[in-house]
């Protein structure tokens, strides 16, 4: 189903899913991605952008798409994923279910557009956030990433003039 900016939901299991994302994974040295910081354009339902922080270990990743419905989906993966997960000593036991709090950037208001960008927490899924919001935000441009993906993206993009 189309949304109202014309990207697909369910769009990572229609490019084949989970099968798909490793191989397209396989591709990428993890000395790019272990430990770094990176930016995920266009990162529609954001599993893709989950399996990166989730096989890497990152310190951050941000999962960034112009679609808010999008975004919402990917925001609810991510509680969801947060609720599987209980911190005990640093490490993760995914059979427990408590609700964690969740370290999510601070969402952009329609007076605020300034959103800030936790870089602070490498494990999963601690180190992943989601923004509704173009590469052209000032509060995206002005920070500093180690990677940048930006798959599957280049049909979505239109020219305003």
């Amino acid at each position: 189903m189309r949304t109202a900016k014309g990207s697909y939901t369910g769009y990572f299991q229609r490019r084949g899913g989970i099968e798909d994302a490793e191989r397209r994974l396989n591709c990428f040295p993890s000395n790019r991605l272990t430990n770094k910081i990176i930016l995920d354009i266009g990162c529609s339902s954001g599993e893709f952008t989950m399996l990166i922080a989730k096989t890497f270990k990152p310190q951050s990743v941000l999962g960034v798409d112009i679609d808010q419905k999008l975004i919402d989906t990917a925001n609810n993966h991510l509680q969801t994923e947060k609720s599987n997960y209980l911190l005990i000593d640093n490490t993760y036991n995914a059979s427990a279910k408590k609700k964690l709090v969740p370290r999510i950037v601070q969402k952009p208001s329609a007076t605020n557009k300034n959103v800030s960008i936790i870089h602070d927490r490498k494990d999963y899924p601690h180190n992943v956030n989601f923004i509704c919001s173009t590469i052209l935000d000032n509060s995206i441009k002005s920070c500093s990433y180690d990677t940048i993906f930006c798959l599957s993206v280049v049909k979505w993009i239109h020219l305003v003039l």
